[in-house]
């Protein structure tokens, strides 16, 4: 640790000489010894995002809270949410995002139908967006744009689809 972090470490409590562990992680994975933890998060996830006009904040953040639950990751390692360009006014999608503190990336049906790969497809989803699959092919668009892949396919949360990306990354420096 250096200078001022570590002062304020060790003001808080923390062991910053001997035994302290210092870990980089997506997970949410605990730790029996709390306090003597620097768990540093990377915005490494891309989640994309697809839900019916006029879904609540509270319902498209109930779906992202789940599926990070269930993929044993933190809400800090989400570096962005992507989603169809339909839905970049949308205000639950807008203020779930803002909650998280974390941009939306748009892209046209254009851009994701052109996305190569396997995605279960909705006849709904297409008759209305023109893509027949919004949140898979956004979090591969978005993860693939920054040399990342697909790690969680479409998951359905109360009307809400996400899917999640990981992307790489390259270090924390203080």
């Amino acid at each position: 640790m250096k200078g001022s972090l570590k002062k304020r470490a060790k003001k808080e409590g923390y062991d910053t000489e001997t035994g302290a562990q210092q870990k980089e992680t997506d997970r949410s994975e605990t730790c029996s010894r709390e306090k003597d933890i620097l768990r540093l998060v990377p915005p490494v996830i891309i989640l994309g995002i697809g839900c019916r006009k006029g879904t609540p904040a509270g319902q498209i953040q109930a779906a992202i809270h789940q599926l990070l639950k269930e993929q044993n990751l933190h809400p800090l390692s989400i570096a962005a949410i992507a989603t169809i360009d339909l839905k970049k006014e949308e205000p639950g999608l807008l203020a779930a995002a803002e909650a998280l503190q974390t941009p939306v990336i748009c892209y046209s049906s254009e851009e994701l139908a052109a996305v190569p790969g396997d995605f279960a497809e909705s006849a709904f989803v297409k008759q209305i967006t023109g893509v027949g699959n919004v949140c898979e092919r956004a979090a591969l668009k978005a993860a693939r744009e920054r040399g990342g892949y697909l790690v969680c396919h479409k998951t359905v949360y109360d009307g809400v689809t996400v899917a999640a990306a990981r992307i790489p990354h390259n270090g924390i420096t203080f």
